[in-house]
């Protein structure tokens, strides 16, 4: 994500300076999607299978009109473009403090079954995926759960 943002910039700004490109960077966001599953089953002329487990994601933004935010993303940029362990820490760290975090955790049970008979097979599944939380974190600020929201998903 970071080299995106960076080729980002440089394309904005037209330029490889520094400064321009700085000025070219507004915003960072990084997204992403888990899931861990578990479960049972059973295979053959019939199948049958039962899965329990969590799913959700996360988006991280920050808002790199602010000049202290440019400064840590920049060297954050810079220490992974030389390996500098310390320093990717250190700026991810601050900009962690002044990023907007939401984090959303689902409770996914999938159910399966089928017959196959020579030629011929039949096969019902049915996912149903409930929102257990949903976390959010605003810029410097600490993390307040919302209300869960609900369930989706059937036959």
């Amino acid at each position: 994500d970071c080299i995106r943002v960076l080729a980002q910039a440089i394309k904005d700004a037209n330029s490889t300076d520094g400064t321009k490109i700085r000025d070219a960077i507004k915003a960072m966001s990084f997204k992403g999607d888990y899931s861990a599953q578990v479960g049972t089953g059973l295979s053959g002329p019939i199948t049958l299978s039962s899965l329990e487990g969590t799913s959700g994601s996360y988006e991280v933004s920050v808002d790199l009109s602010d000049p202290a935010n440019q400064r840590m993303a920049l060297d954050m940029l810079r220490g992974a473009a030389v390996g500098d362990s310390g320093a990717v820490a250190a700026a991810f760290h601050g900009l962690r403090d002044s990023s907007q975090v939401i984090v959303q955790a689902n409770h996914v049970i999938s159910d399966s079954g089928g017959v196959d008979i020579k030629a011929a097979g039949i096969t019902v599944s049915s996912t149903t995926t409930t929102n257990e939380s949903t976390w959010v974190k605003p810029p410097h600020g600490q993390f307040t759960e919302l209300a869960a929201g609900g369930s989706s998903g059937g036959w």
